[in-house]
């Protein structure tokens, strides 16, 4: 069993987007008050998935569209992986992580995952690490070059 003081978010293979902001969309869950939904924090995050300049536009100017077909479906994924590092788990789990990106993408974003695991949280204070809980991401994965990124491996 899971101690119930960890939270533990799965990203879906398929982004889905709420009526509302970009910004609303992506620290949608994150509780109100929290660091981890500030705005600075929110686009160092994007642009460290390299969100495309058009995407981040939309970002900053704050409209409510509709997200399926406002953003490119590639900026959608990238929009899914922001969320969840924003909502900053202490578990995170993933169903092939980088299925739907080229080798660059998917290299990128398996780096952040180790990132992610390694400093507790992305885009977070470096001088409050130790004050953090650890983080664990567990994912499946298709592609071997994935799999160099693990700390462990189960099959």
């Amino acid at each position: 069993a899971l101690p119930p003081h960890l939270r533990i978010l799965h990203i879906s293979l398929y982004p889905m987007f709420i009526k509302g902001t970009l910004m609303d969309n992506l620290t949608f869950g994150v509780n109100r008050g929290s660091n981890d939904g500030d705005r600075t924090r929110v686009r160092k995050i994007l642009q460290m998935l390299r969100l495309d300049e058009h995407s981040m536009a939309v970002f900053d100017n704050d409209d409510s569209h509709d997200w399926q077909d406002t953003l490119s479906q590639t900026s959608r994924y990238i929009c899914n992986f922001a969320r969840a590092f924003v909502a900053n788990p202490e578990v995170l789990c993933l169903h092939k992580p980088t299925q739907s990106f080229d080798f660059q993408m998917s290299e990128n974003i398996m780096q952040l995952l180790q990132q992610f695991v390694r400093e507790k949280g992305l885009a977070m204070d470096q001088g409050t690490s130790h004050l953090r809980r650890p983080r664990t991401c567990i994912f499946t994965s298709s592609e071997t070059m994935n799999v160099t990124f693990a700390d462990s491996v189960v099959h």
